[in-house]
C-alpha cells in the first residue's frame, strides 16, 4: 500500500509540474511573432529560429503548432537524423506512445495512451491504431513496419480521430506521407550504408518532369541487409537477420490548374530469419511434469545466460510480401476541394518460430496470414462565411478479406505415451465491410476563438469462418463454422481553441472513438466462437501550444483523461452443460489519465535542443468475473513514464562545410508486456543512447554520417509472452544490441 501511495504522489507531482510549466510559459515568456518557415531547422542551419512542419492532420494544410490536437510531427530531416528505417525506430521519440514487437508475428504493436493495436496475426482482431500511408489505411499489423523511404513527413496523432479519418481509430492515428514528384525539376539521390552485423543498405530516388508543369514521375527503391544478432547454439543458425527490399513509384499529373491526379504503386518483400527468441523461465505446469516423466527433461538447462543465444532448433523464418496501388484525385473549385482516394492492397506473411528455446518439440509454430483490401474515400472540404467556417465531410468504404492458418505442434510426443493430443491447426477467415460518414467543422466565434464540432457514423459487418483440426489424430474439434455480426456506432467530437496572441494557443476537446467488435479466433470448441462488442472510449483533453523568444523556444503541453469501456479480454466461463469455454468478451472498464510535454529550443545559431516527457496513469476500474485480469493489473505495453532528450550542433569547417554532431537519449519506465504482469514478461525501466556525426559540404550535395545506436549496449526486452500456467514456459525477444554504421549520401 505504501508503494502505491508513493507512486500516486509521484504521479500527481508530475502532473502538477507539467501544468506549472505550461502556466509559466503562458504567463511569463514574451511572445514575438515569428516568420513562418517551411521546415524545421536542419543540420548546420544558421537560422536562430525553430522551423515548422506543414501538416494535414485536420485535412487541410497548416502549421503543426496551429493544430488544436495532441500531435507530434517529423519531417524528412527528423527521420534521417533519428536513423529511422522503420516506424518502430520513432516510438521512443513520441510521448504517450510505445511501439514494440508482437510476440507472435514480430509485427509492430503500437500503444497510444494505453490503447494497444496488437492483433497477433489473428484475422478476427483489427488494429486499434490507424496507420495511414498517403491517406490509405493499412489494415493489418505486419504492414505497419515497411521501410521508410522517401518520406516527406510523419504525423502522430493521439486520441480518437474518427471525425476526420476514413477508418475508426479509437487510440490514435499515424500518417506517413511520401514526397510527390516535382513538376518543374529533375533530381535524385543515392545512399548507401555499411555497419555492424555485415550491414549493407541502399536506397535511391529519381524524379523527372515528363511534361513541364503538367506530368512528372518518381521511383524510389531501397534494400536492407544484415546478419542476425542472435545465434542458435546447437545449429549455428542466425536469428534476427534483415533481408528486405522495397520500391515506391508514382506518377503526378496536373490535368488542369485546379485538378491533380496521383497514381502510386509500392511493393515490399521480406525474407528474414525470425526475431531472436530467448527462453526466460520454465514452470512446473502439468504438461511440463508429464513431459519430464515420460519423454525427456525440459528444465533450466535450456535457459542461456546470453539473451542473444538459445538452444532452439525448430522453425526460423519471417517472410512478408506487401503491395498496393493508390489513385488520388484532387479538384479545387473556389474555396472548396473534392478529394477521391481509391486503393487496393494485398499482404501475405508467413513465419515459423520455436518459442520454447530448446531442441525438444515442446511448441513449434507456423503461421500463414493473407489479406486483401479495397478502400474508397471521398472528401469534400472548404471554407465558408468569409472563411470563418472551415469544414470537411467525407464518406469511406472498406472491403477486407483476411485469413490465417496456425499450425502448432504442442507436446506431440505425449500422444503415443499417454494419448494426449493437443497439437492443432486453426483456420480462420474474416470478411469485413465497413461504411462510414464523417464530418468536422470549425467556426470562428470571435477573433482568436474557434469552436469545433465533429460527428461520425459507422456501420460495420463481419463474417467469420473458422475450424479447429487435430492433424495428428485427424479429428476436427470445431467443424467449419460460420458466424456473422454487424455493429453501428456514432462518434462525436467537440472542441474549443483560443489564441491569447498570434503565438500562444490553448484548447480543450472531448472526442469519442470505438474499436469494432469481432469473434474469438482462438476457440477450442464451437461454443466459444461467439461475437464480442466494440470497445468505446471518451477522451477529454486540455492543451497549450506556444512559441517564445523570437521563435527560439517552443512549448507544447497536453493533459488528458480517457474513459475506456467494454475493453475486449478473454474470459473463462461454462456453457449450459457445465463445460469450460474460453471466450472473448467486453470484460473491463478503465480510466487512463496523463500528460505530455514537448519542448524545442534554438538558443544559439546552429544549436537545436529538444525534450519530451509523458506520464500515463492507467487503472482498470471494473473487471468481469473470469477475466484474465483484475483491478490491480497493470496495462500492457504502457510505461507510466517516458521521456527523450536530444541535442544537435553544427560546427562550421570552412571549405569543408559543416560537421553536425547529434546525440539523443530516451527512457521508458517499467513495461508489462502482458496483463498478467509476471516478472518473465516485464521489462524494468531502461534508457537508450544514440550518437551520430554528419559531415556535409556547403552545397548539400554530399553527406557522410557515422552513427552508433544503443551506445551503452543495453539489453532489454522488446516484447515477451508467457504460457507458464499452461504450456509451461515464458519467452522474450530482445532489442538490437550496440551497432555502428557509416552512411554516404549523394544528391543530384
Amino acid at each position: 500500500m505504501a508503494a502505491t501511495m508513493t507512486h500516486s504522489k509521484r504521479l500527481k507531482t508530475g502532473l502538477l509540474l507539467f501544468a506549472g510549466l505550461g502556466a509559466l510559459g503562458i504567463a511569463s515568456a514574451p511572445a514575438l511573432a515569428g516568420e513562418e518557415q517551411p521546415e524545421r531547422s536542419g543540420q548546420g542551419s544558421e537560422s536562430q529560429g525553430i522551423g515548422e512542419i506543414i501538416v494535414t492532420a485536420q485535412r487541410r494544410a497548416e502549421r503543426d503548432i496551429d493544430v488544436p490536437l495532441s500531435i507530434t510531427a517529423f519531417n524528412a530531416d527528423d527521420v534521417r537524423n533519428a536513423n529511422a528505417s522503420y516506424l518502430t525506430d520513432l516510438g521512443t521519440r513520441v510521448p504517450g506512445i510505445n511501439i514494440s514487437q508482437s510476440p507472435g508475428t514480430g509485427a509492430p504493436t503500437i500503444a497510444i495512451r494505453g490503447v494497444s493495436s496488437a492483433s497477433n496475426g489473428n484475422p478476427g482482431f483489427p488494429p486499434a491504431i490507424g496507420v495511414y500511408v498517403d491517406d490509405v489505411y493499412q489494415g493489418r499489423d505486419p504492414t505497419f513496419n515497411t521501410i521508410l523511404n522517401d518520406i516527406e513527413r510523419i504525423e502522430v496523432l493521439r486520441g480518437p480521430q474518427g471525425t476526420l479519418y476514413g477508418k475508426n481509430t479509437i487510440g490514435g492515428a499515424i500518417n506517413i506521407v511520401s514526397t510527390k514528384p516535382s513538376l518543374t525539376e529533375a533530381s535524385g539521390m543515392v545512399e548507401g550504408r555499411v555497419g555492424r552485423f555485415s550491414r549493407l543498405d541502399a536506397k535511391a530516388k529519381a524524379q523527372v518532369p515528363l511534361i513541364d508543369d503538367r506530368l512528372a514521375a518518381k521511383v524510389a527503391p531501397s534494400t536492407r541487409n544484415a546478419e542476425g544478432f542472435g545465434t542458435r547454439l546447437l545449429t549455428g543458425e542466425e536469428q534476427g537477420s534483415e533481408n528486405s527490399a522495397a520500391v515506391q513509384a508514382s506518377l503526378r499529373w496536373k490535368a488542369h490548374d485546379d485538378v491533380e491526379v496521383m497514381l502510386s504503386f509500392d511493393k515490399t518483400r521480406v525474407r528474414e530469419t525470425f526475431s531472436q527468441v530467448h527462453l526466460e523461465e520454465i514452470s512446473d505446469a502439468l504438461l511440463v511434469g508429464l513431459y519430464n516423466m515420460f519423454v525427456a527433461p525440459y528444465d533450466a538447462r535450456y535457459i542461456t545466460g546470453n539473451p542473444y543465444e538459445s538452444y532452439a532448433t525448430g522453425g526460423n523464418r519471417n517472410d512478408l510480401d506487401v503491395w498496393g496501388v493508390n489513385g488520388t484525385l484532387e479538384w479545387s473549385f473556389g474555396n472548396t476541394t473534392l478529394k477521391s482516394i481509391t486503393a487496393y492492397r494485398r499482404m501475405k506473411s508467413q513465419f515459423e518460430t520455436d518459442p520454447d528455446g530448446s531442441p525438444l518439440t515442446i511448441v513449434d509454430e507456423r503461421d500463414d496470414n493473407r489479406q486483401r483490401q479495397f478502400t474508397q474515400e471521398l472528401q469534400l472540404s472548404g471554407m465558408s462565411f468569409d472563411d470563418r467556417l472551415k469544414w470537411v465531410v467525407g464518406a469511406y468504404y472498406l472491403h477486407e478479406n483476411a485469413r490465417g492458418t496456425i499450425d502448432v505442434q504442442i507436446y506431440p510426443e505425449l500422444l503415443p505415451v499417454i494419448g494426449l493430443d493437443i497439437s492443432r491447426r486453426i483456420e480462420a477467415k474474416q470478411i469485413t465491410r465497413s461504411a462510414s460518414l464523417y464530418g468536422q467543422a470549425s467556426y470562428a466565434l470571435a477573433d482568436g476563438l474557434n469552436a469545433t464540432l465533429g460527428l461520425r457514423y459507422t456501420h460495420e459487418k463481419k463474417r467469420y469462418d473458422t475450424s479447429l483440426y487435430l492433424p495428428i489424430s485427424d479429428v476436427y474439434l470445431i467443424d467449419p463454422t460460420r458466424r456473422s455480426q454487424d455493429w453501428n456506432s456514432v462518434s462525436p467530437r467537440f472542441g474549443l481553441d483560443y489564441r491569447l496572441n498570434p503565438e500562444v494557443m490553448v484548447y480543450a476537446s472531448a472526442a469519442s472513438g470505438f474499436k469494432s467488435g469481432g469473434f474469438n479466433g482462438r476457440s477450442s470448441t464451437a461454443n466459444e466462437v461467439q461475437p464480442y462488442a466494440p470497445e468505446k472510449l471518451w477522451s477529454y483533453e486540455l492543451g497549450h501550444k506556444s512559441d517564445w523568444l523570437d521563435n527560439r523556444l517552443r512549448v507544447n503541453l497536453a493533459g488528458f483523461y480517457n474513459d475506456y469501456r467494454d475493453i475486449q479480454f478473454m474470459l473463462s466461463t461454462a456453457d449450459e452443460d457445465g463445460v469450460q469455454v474460453v471466450v472473448v468478451q467486453n470484460a473491463a472498464k478503465a480510466r487512463v489519465m496523463g500528460a505530455e510535454l514537448e519542448v524545442t529550443a534554438a538558443p544559439a545559431p546552429r544549436l537545436l535542443l529538444s525534450a519530451s516527457a509523458g506520464l500515463i496513469d492507467a487503472e482498470f476500474t471494473d473487471v468481469a468475473a473470469g477475466a484474465a485480469i483484475t483491478t490491480a493489473s497493470h496495462f500492457a505495453s504502457t510505461p507510466k513514464f517516458s521521456s527523450s532528450v536530444s541535442a544537435e550542433y553544427g560546427v562550421p569547417l570552412g571549405d569543408w562545410g559543416t560537421l553536425t554532431l547529434r546525440g539523443d537519449y530516451s527512457y521508458r519506465s517499467r513495461i508489462y508486456y502482458e496483463v498478467n504482469n509476471l516478472p518473465a514478461v516485464t521489462q524494468n525501466g531502461y534508457g537508450l543512447l544514440n550518437l551520430q556525426a554528419t559531415l556535409e559540404p556547403g552545397d548539400g550535395r554530399y553527406a557522410l554520417t557515422l552513427a552508433m545506436t544503443n551506445v551503452a549496449d543495453k539489453r532489454y526486452k522488446s516484447t515477451a509472452v508467457s504460457t507458464l500456467d499452461s504450456l509451461g514456459f515464458a519467452s522474450a525477444q530482445y532489442g538490437r544490441p550496440r551497432e555502428w554504421s557509416l552512411t554516404a549520401r549523394v544528391r543530384f
